[in-house]
This record gives C-alpha cells, structure tokens and sequence, in this order.
C-alpha cells in the first residue's frame, strides 16, 4: 500500500469507547468543536471538553491502554470548564498543566491524581506554553517557562520554581499516603508558585486578547540594568492584529524609575498630610475612612509596536521552537510571519480562512526514525539535520501544507477529511539545578515535530515534508 508522501503513519487512538464518547468521538467532525482541548506528548495524549478531560489516551503501538475520566472543578459551586492544556515534562516526571475558565492553574500527574492548583487571575486562562530556549542565555542561566494568557493578562512560571514546588507536592502526597492514604485539601494545596504578571490588555491597541506569547528575551532599553531580564510578550486580539511589548518584572534602575518610586509617593504624601492639616473632615464619614488597595502583582509591560486594521481582527499564534518567527493569522484569512527580533512582517499568505499553523523542525534527509525520538537506540540528533518549516491548515480547502521558512517553497500538500487537527509534543524542559552553557548538550536536542491527527478514523500521522513515497 502506498503512503502519502510526507506523511510517516504512526498508530491510532481507538474512538470508540465509552471515555472518548465523553468528550464527543463517535460522531464526524467532534474535533472541529471549538471546546475541545487536545496536548501530547510523544507517548500520550490527554483530551478535555468542557469539564471532562480524559488522559492516559495511547496509539496502537504502544499497547494497552485504559483511560482515566477525571471531573475537573468544583461541580457543587458552579460549572469550571477546560480551556487551555499542556503537558510539562521534566526530566523526572511528567504532569499535566490545566488551565480553567475560572482562571485557575491545576496540575495532575500522569495518573490522573491533582497535584497542585492556584488561582491567577479572574478571567479565563486562555492558553498554556510551554517554552524551552536554551539558546538565549541571559547571566548564564537558560530561559524556559511556562506562559499564562489570559484576556488581559500574561503571566510567567519560571521553570525553576515550578519544578521545586512540584517535587515539594509529590514528596507530601506520596508521604501522605503512606500514612493515612488521604490528602486533605489544607494540606494539598497550600503552596504558591511565584509568578510575574503582566497587564497588557490596558494599552488600547490591545484592549482584549485572543492569543499570546511571550517570545524570546529582549535587550534592556537605555539607562536599565544590563544584567535584568526582559521578555518580548507578542499577542493578537479583536482591535489589533498584533501587539509587541517589552515586558519585565524588575523594578526600575534607570532615573525615571527612581522618580516613580522614590519621589512621587514621598511627594503625594507630603500633599495629602498637608492638605488634611487645612480642611477639617468627618472622620466618622464613609467617604473619608480609608479604602484598602490590595498590592500590585503587575510588572511592567511598554509597548513596542503594533500592527492595527480596523477590518482585521488577529485570531491564533504560532510560536517557533526558538522564538525567532512567529505565525499570525486573522479574519480575512490571512497568515503573517514575523520577525520577532525585528517585530517586521516578512511574509504573506493569503486565502486561508480558519487556518491554523505550527511550526515543526524536519530533517532534511527524510529518515523514517525521525518519529521515535523517545526510544533508546535512536541515533542522537543535531540541530543542523533540520530545516524549520510551518504546517498549515486550511480547513476550508480540506489540505494541510508545509512550506519551508523563511523564503522557501511549499513542500507538500495533503488532503485531509473533515475533523482533523494538527498537534505538537510539548517541549522536554532541559532543567537543571546547575544549567550553564556548559552543561547544555546539542546531542541531546530533540526537533519540534507536528501530528495530523484524523478524528473521524482515530489516525495520528507525522509530517515528515522531505521524506520520500513508500510502498
């Protein structure tokens, strides 16, 4: 039998069990239902909609498996729906992040039990990345996190952090049930994740936020501290097709800054004793008693650039494995690449309306292991083998494509039926407790690979644009 060209078949996930029919497999087209959440990893795959998400979900190859349905919020408060999910891998575990319409951050392990929940923020967590950029060294640390994204808000958990409060939770449910087999809730999730939050939804070109990113680590503006660390945070929305900011959560180093901090609350102080030292007030009133101002989580987010068309309305971002281009697509069915270092438009596809895009690194000599990345006799893999390419697609035409970044020319082109949907592994965060430039390994570098996913047959394939027809 022959195989589409580009396309290397790996398995399929079994559609007709009572767990799938939970989230709507069964009928043609459920992946095309705007609540359904899919993430992967190379072994597994968890698929959530609405408030019912079920894990543990495996293609053939990998043998038996049995399916966990786990209820995700409070049912008794009100009904907290699913609305963003990423698996976070580390090198000694692996969990499943999350994110709720409530705005809340919940963890579980690979077995289904929650682990860890936070509140962030009142609105919906929109989106979870994941993001590993042992590239961009800032200070001889590697910069890899996780972003938040909400409506007007992005947050980051530095992968440090998480990784201590994860093993802090593990080692307390695992000596806990040792003991008494039951984790009270007091006991389970009283520690916090330290977190930066950003507002950028206060700036009027970006009012409300569809789609965020934080992109890569930016140079310090003029007169900042050079050695402080500052993100480029890129995101789409309703009245602004994108929107660059310069984001940091240090406090101010430069002369304005010290004014900001220093000279303006000692000055409005000064005025407020003065002025209630000449006009008497009821102090017993309800307007004069004093309001209590809860603290300030925000950090500093200054506009960069934005990219504005009262016809446009930006809809999805696709961010590459090294932050360097980014993928944006919009209303009138146009797909904009960027240049995120030069925050510049350097190409432009037009005519493909509710496309989606991803980004996938693709060895250029087409060989077939390039899927079983995880097994122990794959041969290693260099970062010079692969050529960055963008997936794309277009439901409307019924194709996926895959052209070659940045100039390059579309590399395949295959025809998929109604319900399908192109996936990407999480990234393998690279954390260590002593990450420096010398411990970073490239034999260790594993490519960013994209999964056609067919809903109606269960049938997952890898694109693999450079490999050849088989029979």
């Amino acid at each position: 039998m022959a195989t589409v060209k580009g396309v290397q078949y790996c398995g399929w996930v079994i559609a007709d069990n009572e767990p799938l029919e939970d989230v709507g497999a069964g009928f043609v087209g459920w992946l095309d239902s705007p609540d359904l959440v899919i993430a992967m990893t190379w072994s597994q795959m968890a698929i959530a909609k609405k408030y019912t998400l079920v894990m543990q979900l495996k293609w053939k190859r990998h043998g038996d498996f049995t399916p966990v349905t786990i209820r995700v919020g409070n049912p008794d408060v009100f009904e907290e729906n699913v609305t963003s999910m990423e698996w976070l891998v580390f090198s000694d575990f692996t969990v499943l992040a999350v994110g709720t319409s409530a705005g809340a951050l919940r963890i579980y392990t690979e077995q289904g039990t929650l682990l860890f929940q936070q509140q962030f923020n009142s609105g919906p967590l929109l989106r979870l990345r994941a993001r590993q950029d042992g590239n961009i060294v800032v200070g001889l640390t590697a910069s890899e996190d996780v972003c938040l994204v909400f409506p007007k808000a992005i947050a980051r958990i530095d992968v440090v952090d998480l990784h201590t409060v994860l093993r802090k939770c593990q080692a307390r449910y695992d000596r806990v049930n040792r003991r008494s087999g039951e984790l009270h809730r007091s006991e389970s999730f009283s520690l916090r994740l330290p977190y930066e939050m950003w507002n950028v939804g206060k700036s009027t070109a970006s009012s409300y936020i569809a789609d965020g990113a934080l992109a890569c680590v930016m140079a310090p503006p003029l007169l900042e501290h050079q050695l402080k660390r500052h993100y480029c945070a890129l995101t789409v929305g309703e009245d602004c097709t994108l929107a660059a900011f310069r984001v940091s959560g240090e406090k101010r180093d430069s002369f304005a800054g010290i004014v900001f901090d220093k000279v303006m609350p000692a000055a409005i102080s000064t005025f407020s004793h003065l002025t209630k030292r000449f006009w008497k007030t009821d102090p017993t009133s309800e307007a004069n008693r004093p309001t209590e101002v809860a603290s300030q989580a925000f950090g500093r987010a200054t506009l960069i650039t934005t990219l504005r068309d009262k016809q446009r309305k930006g809809l999805s971002l696709a961010l590459s494995s090294s932050g360097s281009l980014a993928a944006v697509t919009d209303s009138l069915g146009r797909i904009s690449l960027i240049d995120v270092q030069a925050l510049v438009v350097v190409r432009l596809w037009k005519g493909y309306r509710e496309a989606h895009c991803v980004f996938l690194e693709a060895p250029v000599d087409g060989r077939a292991e390039y899927e079983i990345v995880q097994s122990r006799r794959r041969r290693r893999f260099v970062r010079d083998e692969f050529k960055l390419c963008l997936a794309i697609h277009a439901p409307r035409r019924g194709v996926v494509e895959v052209w070659q970044m940045r100039y390059g020319a579309r590399l395949m082109i295959v025809k998929c039926t109604e319900g399908c949907r192109l996936l990407q592994p999480t990234c393998k965060f690279s954390f260590s407790n002593e990450l420096t430039l010398e411990s970073v390994d490239e034999d260790e570098y594993i490519p960013a690979q994209v999964y056609m996913f067919q809903g109606n047959a269960g049938v997952l394939q890898l694109l693999n644009p450079f490999a050849r027809s088989t029979w």
